[in-house]
């Protein structure tokens, strides 16, 4: 198991053919980033 006792920001990123999306959660399960984004 992995200790994340340290982490503040946890980041989830799915990069696929012709979307790509980020997000940024706090510790309190805060969104603080999201965005979608999408190749030309």
């Amino acid at each position: 198991m992995i200790d994340t006792g340290d982490v503040d920001v946890f980041l989830g990123l799915d990069v696929g053919k012709g979307e790509h999306h980020g997000t940024a959660v706090t510790r309190a399960g805060k969104r603080v980033f999201d965005k979608l984004s999408t190749t030309r």
